[in-house]
């Protein structure tokens, strides 16, 4: 199960047809294992871009975007043993849009990633004796 909460806001400075525009993004999704402890924590997100309208039909973007796991109820210890995933991410992303007919757009973004999400966890070796 996945419970998430987030905040969108998007502010301009004035009311001009070409002016930027600003985003900030903020979203926390707790997750919930069934028999499964390692993996249950909150996914933390943080995007901020800003925007400008290129021409009457382009608009182009750079954003910033951080993401990471953290794990609820657990001491660092336990986190370091237990934890299943490492999420920690950061990325920088350039974006446009293209609208060449009303009601379509063409979208494309580039994204500068630096981390990843890794697995942690060990899987025990069994071997039977006989």
């Amino acid at each position: 199960m996945a419970l998430s909460l987030g905040a969108d806001y998007t502010f301009q400075l004035n009311t001009d047809y070409n002016v930027s525009w600003y985003k900030v993004k903020l979203q926390a999704t707790h997750f919930k294992f069934k028999d499964s402890d390692p993996r249950e924590g909150v996914q933390l997100e943080a995007d901020l871009s800003f925007n400008k309208r290129l021409t009457l039909a382009a608009t182009g973007r750079v954003g910033y975007r951080v993401t990471d796991y953290v794990f609820v109820g657990k001491s660092g210890a336990e986190e370091a043993n237990d934890a299943a995933f490492d999420t920690s991410s950061q990325e920088i992303y350039p974006g446009a849009d293209y609208q060449f007919r009303r009601q379509a757009t063409f979208f494309a973004e580039y994204v500068f990633r630096h981390g990843d999400i890794l697995s942690t966890l060990t899987v025990p070796v069994v071997i039977p004796i006989s």
